[in-house]
């Protein structure tokens, strides 16, 4: 969905499909009781749960987990955004601040503008298909205005904590043999 901005690699859902299956598969064949795929783009949520359904038969007596970290700390992150924005988006307040955490040096500071989706209540719980090109103008979805290094680090701190707490539930789980 990136695609209309240009520079953008991409795989065709099949062959992402494909390629996770290959991973976990060999992963669960070489013994791996419990498997988590931590994902940190939007664009892999579905493929990732197809994969994840096509192989859970398989291996019935293995916990095979997956999620985006922003699913993860939905909450924590709501709770440290200023913007209106409660949820993650594309190079949103969220993302910038992190990157700026992060990698400083590739954040263009100068060029961050906002970009509010046009917020559309009536069409609360539908999926509406759209690309990048179509869901913003330059790029980004929501507040990037509002994004600081010391907000990323935040950010990044209760990702981190709440996958943390994840990983350990996961491990304490009962296998169903």
């Amino acid at each position: 969905h990136h695609l209309p901005f240009g520079a953008t690699l991409s795989a065709s859902v099949e062959l992402h499909v494909a390629i996770l299956r290959e991973l976990l598969v060999e992963m669960l064949n070489e013994g791996f009781q419990r498997v988590l795929v931590l994902n940190g783009h939007g664009g892999n949520i579905d493929t990732m749960k197809m994969a994840l359904r096509s192989i859970q038969p398989q291996f019935r007596d293995r916990l095979v987990t997956a999620s985006s970290y922003w699913d993860l700390a939905e909450a924590e992150l709501a709770a440290l955004a200023e913007g209106p924005r409660k949820t993650m988006g594309h190079a949103c307040e969220f993302e910038t601040s992190m990157v700026m955490a992060l990698r400083p040096e590739l954040v263009r500071v100068d060029q961050i503008r906002n970009d509010p989706n046009a917020e559309r209540p009536v069409l609360r719980g539908v999926y509406v298909s759209e690309d990048m090109q179509q869901m913003t103008h330059q790029g980004a979805v929501g507040y990037p205005e509002l994004a600081s290094a010391e907000k990323g680090r935040r950010f990044l701190d209760a990702a981190i904590t709440r996958t943390c707490e994840v990983v350990h539930a996961l491990q304490a789980t009962q296998l169903q043999i």
